[in-house]
């Protein structure tokens, strides 16, 4: 397939390698910055733009690559599903509520496909995790618990131009570190939150920031299923992140890659720990390796006709708890959907 690619930074490296050696053919690129474009044009030899409609006018690609600031993310998929391009978008599907529902209208009406990159779901540990709670080995699930800490210093928004604004980034801790975490214990536990009851707040960046740089809140399911969540960029290091799983007979946990099982009985087991595969990471290193998957996965789906099944509307699902949790922290009290 043809794919084209918005947004030459570190993220887009990663894709540019990924289609480069997936055997699709990689059309061009575009960003703003046209010395960004061409340098990115000539390490993966394909044309350099500035403008994405000047692209899709030239190049007429089957998938569009959005590696862009999150604020860019809607806009540019509603252009591109109108031209009828598939879209593979970095996360978040959108930085702001009210984009939503324009977004799944959109894709709703399409002829091509959506996707939103959670390359967490395509990790070895969280594929048997999620065989386990399916076939019900320990049991059905009963509750979950989920731990971001990690550290992110003034710098890392003073040199961004769009980090850590609520007119940017919509919120930081959560939509932009903690979100693949929300979304792989919602995957998991197999619902989406009916109640949730949370609050953010500023600890460490005041005066940097006008976002969150913490966030927690208590989750209830569909399921009936109960959960708590923190995340925070206020601590000194960056620390494995930390998902556990309670079912009725033992727990599943997984801590950074590796995942142990604990059962009712005391016995515990570590599955993938002599045959976990060594798996290139590319990128930063907290970006995991799951994104060659998740991207091989998408064009296998769309060269088969298939519908992807992390699609807009699957991709919003955590997107929708993680502005629930500020709405609840705003007004005092527990959200309900």
């Amino acid at each position: 397939m043809k794919a084209s690619l918005i947004g030459c930074g570190g993220i887009g490296r990663v894709h540019a390698a990924i289609i480069a050696e997936s055997g699709q053919t990689f059309l061009s690129c575009c960003d703003e910055k046209a010395a960004s474009a061409q340098a990115f044009a000539d390490k993966y030899g394909c044309k350099p733009y500035t403008s994405l409609k000047e692209l899709l006018d030239a190049e007429q690609p089957d998938v569009l690559h959005i590696c862009t600031p999150h604020y860019t993310h809607v806009p540019l998929a509603l252009y591109a599903l109108k031209r009828s391009v598939h879209v593979f978008s970095e996360k978040p599907a959108a930085s702001f509520t009210g984009d939503i529902d324009v977004l799944l209208a959109a894709a709703d009406r399409a002829a091509a496909q959506t996707a939103v990159c959670f390359q967490n779901r395509y990790n070895q540990s969280s594929q048997y995790a999620k065989k386990m709670i399916t076939d019900e080995a320990l049991g059905k699930v009963i509750g979950g618990r989920a731990f971001v800490s990690w550290s992110r210093r003034g710098g890392y928004y003073t040199d961004s131009d769009w980090r850590g604004s609520l007119n940017t980034e919509g919120t930081s801790v959560l939509i932009n570190q903690s979100i693949h975490t929300l979304d792989l214990m919602q995957w998991l536990i197999g619902s989406e939150p009916v109640r949730v009851e949370g609050s953010t707040a500023n600890r460490t960046l005041r005066g940097v920031i006008n976002t969150e740089d913490t966030a927690e809140a208590c989750l209830t399911f569909t399921n009936g299923v109960t959960a708590i969540f923190h995340a925070t960029v206020a601590y000194r290091a960056d620390a494995e992140i930390a998902l556990e799983i309670l079912c009725e007979r033992g727990t599943i946990a997984i801590t950074g890659d590796a995942l142990t099982v604990h059962h009712e009985d005391g016995r515990v087991e570590n599955p993938l720990l002599n045959n976990e595969a060594a798996s290139e990471t590319l990128g930063k290193a907290y970006w995991g390796n799951g994104h060659k998957s998740i991207i091989l996965d998408y064009y296998a789906h769309l060269q088969a006709g298939e519908k992807f099944p992390l699609d807009a509307r699957e991709g919003c699902k955590a997107l929708r708890t993680c502005f629930d949790i500020v709405e609840s922290g705003r007004r005092r009290e527990a959200v309900e959907r």
